[in-house]
C-alpha cells in the first residue's frame, strides 16, 4: 500500500516535471522563435537601411556624372567656338559672323547662360544671351576706344536676326575684366573660374552669380587673337541639379570648397550662394556617409568631392530625411512574421529592379536624344577605330544605312589625301585627350564636304577609343573667301581696294627696279561730287560711282589697275611707262574720257575730275610716298579749278609743307594770341556817314611775321580749323561791338563772314544766339556776311538759315555777289538784306560801257529787289562817282580807310562821317585806273 502510494506520488511528480520542463521548452521555443524574429527583424532592417544608403551613393554617383558631363559640355563648346574663331580668323570685322554661326552649338546647351568672344587687339566683345524663356540674342560691343560706337543687339528668330537694340556705348573693354585675364594663365588650353559676382544684364537690381569657363585663342604661332567664355549663372545651375534632385529622389547641393565655402546650388539658392550649414562643413573631407542632424531633422548623407573641370573645387552632397517608417519597424520588430519580411523584402527587390531597369532606359533615352539633337554627325570609335555608335545625321549626311557603318572603319569617311591628317588627330586625342581638326569628309556617293571635327578620349569598361562631333563648314568656307575678297575689293563698284592696289604696286615697284622704265600712280577725285549726292540722293551718288568706275575700267583696259580709294577718290596704276611723260598723257586721256557723257539711271550726266599724278622713281620711294605726293598734285588741280590734271613737281611739295606749317600754327593761333581783328568802316554815299564796320581776321604769326588772310583762310577752311576760328572772331567782334555802342557811337553795327564749313557743321542759328546772348550784344548790331560759295551747297538748308538769323534781329549780307557761283533765280528766295559787290566789279575800268553796265545792271536788280547795295574794294574818286550816280547805297575801301584796329577804328566812329562831296570832287591819282 505504501509502495504504490509512493510509486503514484512519484508518478505525479515526474508527470509535473515532464509538464514543467515542456513548458519551459516550449517558452524556450517561442523565446527563440522571437529572437529569431527579432534578430531577423533587426537584419532586415539594417539591410533596408544600408540599401537606402547605398541608393543614396548611387544617386550621388549618377549626379557626378550628369554634373561632370555638364561641365565637360561647357568645356567643349568654348573649345569648339575657339576652333570656328581660328576658322573665322578672329578679329572686329568676322566677330558678327562668328557668333552667328555659333548658335546651333549654343541651342543644343540649355544650361549655358551666355557664349563670348572678345577681340584681344581692340577689345571688341560679342556674346550669344539665352533669357529665361530660352530665347537667343547676340550683342556686339564695340572697341572701349571708338568714337561715337554703339552697343548693337539682334534677336534670333524661325526667320532669320531681328534688330533688338541700339545703344551708346559704355565703354566696356573685356580685357579689363577677370574672365579675360584668367584665360591668360600660361600653362592652361582653358580653365573655370570660380563662382563670382556678374554684372547683371536682365534688368534686374538683384545680385547674380555664375561660373565662366575661359579659354585663349591663339594662332598657329601664338599670337593671341582673343577669349572664349562659356558661362552657366546659378538659376541655370540650380535648375539642373534640381531636375536631378527630381529624378535621383534626393536632396542635392552643390558646395564650393575653394576658395571658400558656399553653396553653389540646391535649397533656398537662387541668383546667388548661400552659407553652408555648419553640420555640413563638418563632413566636407573627402567622401562622407551615414546621418547627419540639420535644422529641419535628421538625414541620411552621402557627400564626395568633386573637381570637375581646372579651376573647380567642388563638394556634392545627396540627403534623405530619415524615414518614420524605420523608427516604426524597430518599434514592432517583434510582431512581424518571417513570412511577411520575406515578402516584403522580395517586392521591394523586384520594386527596385524594376525602377534601376526604368531609371536605365530613361538614361538610354536621354542620351540617344541628346546624341540626335546634337547640330552635326556624332561618332564613337572604339580603340581599333571601328566605329561603334553613332547619331542619325551620320546616316542621313554619308548616305551609308545603319548595317554599313556598323564596325567601319575611321579612314573610311576621308578621302586617301586627308590620312595623314587624320592620323595626326587621332594620335592627338590619344595622347594629350582630345583633338579637334578640319578636313574633307567623303560621302557614299563620292562628293567631299568641308567638315570641322572636335572630339575627346572615352573610356568605357577601361577600353580607350573616342567621340568627335563634326560640323559641316560649307557656308562658313563661303563666307571666308567672300570676307576675303571683301578685304581687297570695294563692296560697291568691285574694282580694288587701295588695299590690294598697295599689293600690287609693290610688285610693280620690284619690275621696274629689275627692268627699268617708270611706273605712276594717278589720284583721280570727282569734282563736286556732294552736289550730286544732295541733288540726286545716295543712291544716285552710287549708282554713278559704280558708271564712273566701269568708264575707268574701259578707259585703262589691260594697261592699268583701277581701285577706288573710298568716297569719290579713285586710284589708277600705270605699270611699264617709258617715260614720266607718257603718265601725264594716260592721265589727260582719262579725263577725256570721262568728258563723254555717262548714262546713270535713265539720265544724262557729266562728270569733272581733277587728277593728280606722281611717277615712280622721281616723286617717291615707297608706296605711300607715292600715294602723298599724287595727293599734293590732286589737291593742286583742285586748287587750281579742278577738271585738270596735274603732275607733282618740286613746288608743291613746298607748298605742301606750307600748308601743314599754316595749319600747325592755326592750331594754337587763339591760344598763342596771334589772331587779332581789324575793321574796315562802311560808308553811306548820301552823307558821308559811317554805318558800320567789316571785321577782318589777321595773323601775325612770330616767324612768317603778317600772314595774308589769302594764305591761312583756305587752309583753315580745308582744317576745319575755321570752325574754333569763326567762333572766336564772332564773340571779339560782338564784345567790340557791344563796348562801342555802350560808348553812345553811331555806326557800332559790325559785318563778319561766314563760311561754308561753319554753316555746314553745326546749327548756325542756335550757335549765333548763344554768342549773342552770352556778348550781350544787341542783335541788330550784328550783320553776318555769306560768300556767294555758300549758296551752291545746298539752298534750301541756306535759306532755312537765313529765315533764322533775321527771326534773330541779325541781318544778313551777300558777300562777293557776282563771282557766278549763284543763278540770278536764287535770289528771289533769299530774304537777305544787304548785297555786297565784288572787288572784281570794281577794279575794272568803269568808263568802258561794256563794264559799266554790268555794275549798274547789278545795282538796279538789286535795288528792284529791296537789297542794300555795298560796293567793296573803292580805291579812286572816279569809282565812287559813278556808284553814288547809279544808285549803289554804301560803299568800302581804302578811299576811306584800309582796315585798322578797334581803337583807330573808335577814333573814327568819333568821328562819325566823311566829307564825300569833297571826295567825289577830287580827281584820281596819277597813274590810277
Amino acid at each position: 500500500m505504501v509502495d504504490a502510494t509512493s510509486h503514484a506520488a512519484g508518478s505525479a511528480g515526474e508527470h509535473r516535471r515532464r509538464s514543467s520542463w515542456l513548458q519551459a521548452a516550449s517558452f524556450a521555443i517561442v523565446a527563440l522563435a522571437v529572437l529569431a524574429l527579432a534578430a531577423l527583424a533587426w537584419s532586415n532592417l539594417d539591410d533596408a537601411r544600408q540599401g537606402e544608403q547605398q541608393q543614396l551613393q548611387e544617386s550621388l554617383a549618377r549626379t557626378r556624372e550628369r554634373v561632370s558631363a555638364l561641365v565637360q559640355a561647357a568645356e567643349m563648346t568654348a573649345h569648339s567656338a575657339r576652333q570656328a574663331a581660328l576658322v573665322h580668323h578672329l578679329s572686329a570685322q568676322s566677330l558678327q559672323p562668328l557668333l552667328q554661326s555659333l548658335v546651333p552649338a549654343f541651342q543644343q546647351r540649355p544650361e549655358l547662360s551666355y557664349l563670348g568672344v572678345a577681340v584681344a587687339d581692340t577689345g571688341e566683345y560679342g556674346y550669344l544671351e539665352r533669357s529665361e524663356s530660352d530665347e537667343i540674342s547676340l550683342w556686339l560691343y564695340p572697341a572701349p576706344t571708338a568714337a561715337q560706337a554703339r552697343v548693337q543687339g539682334w534677336a534670333y528668330l524661325a526667320d532669320g536676326w531681328q534688330k533688338l537694340a541700339d545703344l551708346p556705348g559704355e565703354g566696356y573693354d573685356p580685357r579689363t575684366r577677370p574672365f579675360y585675364q584668367a584665360a591668360l594663365m600660361p600653362g592652361l588650353a582653358g580653365t573655370w573660374m570660380p563662382a563670382y559676382r556678374w554684372i547683371p544684364r536682365d534688368g534686374s537690381a538683384a545680385p547674380l552669380w555664375g561660373l565662366s569657363y575661359v579659354t585663349a585663342v591663339r594662332d598657329i604661332d601664338g599670337r593671341l587673337l582673343g577669349v572664349v567664355d562659356t558661362d552657366m549663372h546659378l538659376p541655370s545651375l540650380n535648375r539642373f541639379v534640381d531636375a536631378l534632385a527630381n529624378d535621383y529622389g534626393a536632396n542635392l547641393r552643390v558646395v564650393e570648397t575653394l576658395p571658400q565655402q558656399r553653396v553653389l546650388a540646391g535649397p533656398q539658392v537662387s541668383r546667388e550662394p548661400v552659407t553652408l550649414d555648419p553640420a555640413l562643413a563638418a563632413v566636407l573631407d573627402g567622401a562622407a556617409q551615414g546621418r547627419v542632424a540639420l535644422a529641419e531633422g535628421s538625414s541620411l548623407l552621402a557627400s564626395q568631392a568633386l573637381n570637375p573641370g581646372p579651376g573647380l573645387h567642388w563638394q556634392l552632397m545627396a540627403l534623405r530625411p530619415a524615414t518614420a517608417w524605420l523608427a516604426s519597424l524597430r518599434q514592432q520588430a517583434l510582431q512581424w512574421l518571417l513570412i511577411a519580411v520575406l515578402l516584403g523584402a522580395g517586392t521591394v527587390l523586384v520594386m527596385a529592379r524594376r525602377r534601376a531597369e526604368r531609371r536605365l532606359r530613361q538614361e538610354r533615352d536621354y542620351a540617344d536624344a541628346m546624341l540626335e539633337a546634337l547640330p552635326g554627325v556624332f561618332q564613337h570609335y572604339d580603340q581599333a577605330l571601328r566605329l561603334r555608335r553613332w547619331n542619325h545625321s551620320l546616316e542621313r549626311v554619308t548616305g551609308y544605312t545603319a548595317q554599313e557603318l556598323e564596325g567601319m572603319d575611321a579612314f573610311t569617311f576621308v578621302p586617301p589625301d586627308q590620312y595623314p591628317k587624320l592620323r595626326e588627330g587621332i594620335e592627338q586625342v590619344f595622347d594629350a585627350g582630345s583633338f579637334s581638326l578640319e578636313t574633307d569628309y567623303l560621302m557614299k556617293n563620292g562628293r567631299r564636304v568641308p567638315y570641322l571635327f572636335t572630339g575627346v578620349q572615352l573610356r568605357l569598361g577601361g577600353r580607350p577609343g573616342f567621340v568627335g562631333l563634326g560640323t559641316d563648314v560649307s557656308e562658313l568656307k563661303q563666307a571666308q573667301q567672300r570676307v576675303l575678297y571683301l578685304a581687297t575689293h570695294d563692296a560697291l563698284t568691285g574694282l580694288p581696294n587701295r588695299n590690294l592696289l598697295v599689293e600690287r604696286m609693290q610688285g610693280v615697284i620690284a619690275q621696274v627696279q629689275a627692268e627699268g622704265g617708270v611706273a605712276a600712280l594717278l589720284l583721280l577725285d570727282l569734282d563736286r561730287f556732294k552736289l550730286v549726292n544732295d541733288g540726286g540722293g545716295y543712291p544716285y551718288g552710287d549708282a554713278l560711282l559704280k558708271a564712273v568706275a566701269q568708264r575707268l575700267g574701259d578707259s585703262l583696259g589691260e594697261d592699268g589697275v583701277v581701285a577706288r580709294q573710298g568716297g569719290d577718290e579713285f586710284m589708277l596704276l600705270l605699270p611699264r611707262l617709258d617715260t614720266a611723260a607718257q603718265a601725264a598723257s594716260k592721265a589727260r586721256a582719262v579725263l577725256a574720257a570721262l568728258a563723254a557723257p555717262l548714262h546713270c539711271e535713265g539720265r544724262r550726266v557729266h562728270v569733272e575730275a581733277s587728277i593728280g599724278v606722281s611717277v615712280y622713281p622721281q616723286d617717291g620711294q615707297g608706296i605711300e610716298e607715292l600715294i602723298g605726293t599724287a595727293d599734293i598734285a590732286m589737291y593742286r588741280a583742285k586748287a587750281l579749278g579742278g577738271n585738270q590734271v596735274q603732275v607733282f613737281d618740286q613746288d608743291m611739295r613746298a607748298q605742301a609743307r606750307e600748308r601743314v606749317q599754316l595749319e600747325a600754327g592755326l592750331r594754337t593761333a587763339i591760344a598763342r594770341g596771334q589772331l587779332h581783328l581789324h575793321y574796315q568802316p562802311k560808308v553811306d554815299l548820301r552823307d558821308g556817314r559811317i554805318v558800320g564796320s567789316e571785321a577782318l581776321l589777321r595773323w601775325q604769326h612770330p616767324e612768317l611775321g603778317q600772314v595774308s588772310p589769302a594764305r591761312f583762310i583756305p587752309v583753315a577752311e580745308a582744317s576745319g580749323l575755321i570752325v574754333a576760328i569763326g567762333d572766336w572772331v564772332l564773340r571779339r567782334a560782338c564784345t567790340q561791338a557791344l563796348a562801342w555802342s555802350q560808348a553812345g557811337l553811331a555806326g557800332a553795327k559790325v559785318a563778319v563772314n561766314l563760311s561754308v564749313r561753319q554753316l555746314q557743321h553745326q546749327d548756325a542759328v542756335a550757335w549765333v544766339q548763344q554768342v549773342l546772348d552770352s556778348t550781350g550784344l544787341p542783335a541788330h548790331l550784328l550783320e553776318l556776311e555769306l560768300t556767294e560759295s555758300v549758296l551752291a551747297q545746298d539752298m534750301q538748308h541756306v535759306v532755312q538759315v537765313i529765315t533764322g538769323l533775321r527771326a534773330l534781329g541779325v541781318a544778313v549780307a551777300i558777300d562777293d555777289f557776282g563771282t557766278g557761283y549763284s543763278s540770278l533765280g536764287y535770289l528771289k528766295h533769299l530774304c537777305v538784306d544787304t548785297l555786297k559787290l565784288d572787288r572784281s566789279f570794281i577794279d575794272t575800268r568803269l568808263e568802258e560801257p561794256r563794264e559799266a553796265g554790268i555794275v549798274t545792271a547789278a545795282i538796279a536788280l538789286a535795288g528792284a529787289l529791296g537789297f542794300t547795295v555795298v560796293a567793296e574794294g573803292v580805291e579812286r574818286a572816279s569809282q565812287c562817282r559813278f556808284l553814288a550816280q547809279h544808285g549803289c547805297d554804301q560803299v568800302q575801301g581804302y578811299l576811306f580807310s584800309p582796315p585798322v584796329d578797334a581803337a583807330a577804328m573808335e577814333r573814327l566812329l568819333r568821328q562819325g562821317s566823311f566829307e564825300v562831296d569833297t571826295m567825289l570832287a577830287a580827281p584820281d591819282p596819277a597813274g590810277a585806273g
